[in-house]
């Protein structure tokens, strides 16, 4: 399942109103005013490894029915608090003494998260507000229940097997809420985002290096692949450094001679075979929604257009596609790409919602 993108407050910079905020069960629903589709089971647990905030959030809600206490109460007890973690909450929305201290969320455009910072009842998958230094505290004890220095929240034995690689893709190892890094035993770490705000936490738990690094911009983990590297040739360290990703470079491109040299750049690029820039379907998929943000719904269709053609079995870019045509009243085209994205994925709830709402007389 795709990642939660929040709820708007008030803001009345951009002259909009609050959102209004769905229930837990709204939301494993997905009824409204809940803006994802259904939480539904996909495959057999266990099987294969595929990013799910909804399975996360069903997590939140056995959690706290079992404990028989609210979800940010029951992480603050169990967890924060035994893990010195006195800056961090999983209170959504911020509470009127936090706000102050709460950076503003930035787009990749430059402007700023209408409502400086979106709500979350999803709180286990994207709610926590921490800061570096907590989530280095995080990583420490993690590290020190794994070798057997620390039981304040997890057993040695559990901590042991959250750092076990459990699934591998080529590409990375995966952990139970890490990931590992192949070339380094014993390293492990994850980088996540929401809209506006990005984060990157790597550690040893043999060594006890690491880095913690937090940016409220959706260029953060742009930044971080300079500034790691960095990092790691000032201590001497060996610890995972972030790849420059194709989507930096097609954004220079763009912006500076257009949307069409940029593709032609990412079609020769990925033709070379190269892989010592990341890359993926995700790259212009994100590129396209930027492009629609801007308003430039026809860069968007270009963009869109040629993943599709690059990545022909996916879904996901069918259904972007999809999205970029309705945007341009091109109902038809619409209808047709998601036909095709459903085709792909017959659980694709998105596409079913969009073709019932394309096709009403």
């Amino acid at each position: 399942m795709d990642r939660f993108t929040g709820y708007a407050p008030a803001d009345p910079d951009a002259h909009s109103e609050a959102e209004p905020i769905p229930t837990i069960q709204q939301i494993l629903d997905g009824e409204k005013p809940a803006n994802t589709a259904p939480v539904r089971v996909e495959m057999v647990p266990g099987t294969k490894f595929q990013y799910s905030g909804g399975g996360v959030t069903i997590e939140q809600l056995v959690l706290s029915d079992t404990v028989g206490r609210p979800f940010l109460q029951v992480m603050h007890d169990l967890v924060l608090s035994k893990a010195q973690m006195n800056e961090s909450t999983f209170e959504q929305p911020l509470p009127h003494a936090r706000i102050a201290l709460a950076a503003v969320g930035t787009r990749l455009d430059g402007t700023s998260v209408i409502g400086k910072r979106h709500v979350y009842p999803e709180m286990a998958a994207q709610g926590l507000w921490t800061t570096p230094s907590d989530l280095a505290r995080f990583a420490i004890e993690i590290a020190n229940s794994a070798n057997g220095r620390s039981n304040k929240v997890l057993s040695q034995k559990m901590a042991q097997l959250m750092l076990k690689p459990q699934f591998d893709d080529g590409q990375s190892l995966y952990n139970l809420g890490f990931r590992s890094d192949r070339n380094n035993p014993g390293v492990f770490g994850l980088d996540a985002a929401t809209p506006g705000f990005q984060a990157m936490l790597w550690a040893s738990g043999d060594t006890g290096r690491g880095y913690a690094i937090m940016a409220n911009s959706d260029h953060g983990i742009d930044i971080c692949t300079y500034l790691v590297p960095a990092i790691l040739k000032e201590y001497g360290w060996t610890l995972p450094a972030p790849r420059v990703q194709a989507e930096t470079i097609l954004r220079a491109i763009a912006s500076a001679r257009g949307v069409d040299a940029a593709l032609d750049w990412f079609r020769d690029f990925k033709a070379s075979g190269s892989s010592e820039i990341g890359y993926g379907q995700y790259t212009l998929n994100r590129l396209g929604y930027l492009f629609l943000r801007k308003k430039d719904v026809p860069g968007a269709i270009k963009i869109f257009k040629l993943n599709t053609e690059m990545y022909s079995e996916s879904s996901n870019t069918f259904d972007s596609l999809a999205f970029a045509y309705m945007s341009a009243g091109e109902k038809d085209l619409a209808i047709k790409n998601y036909q095709k994205s459903l085709e792909l994925n017959p659980k694709n709830d998105n596409a079913v919602l969009m073709l019932k709402k394309l096709q009403q007389p």
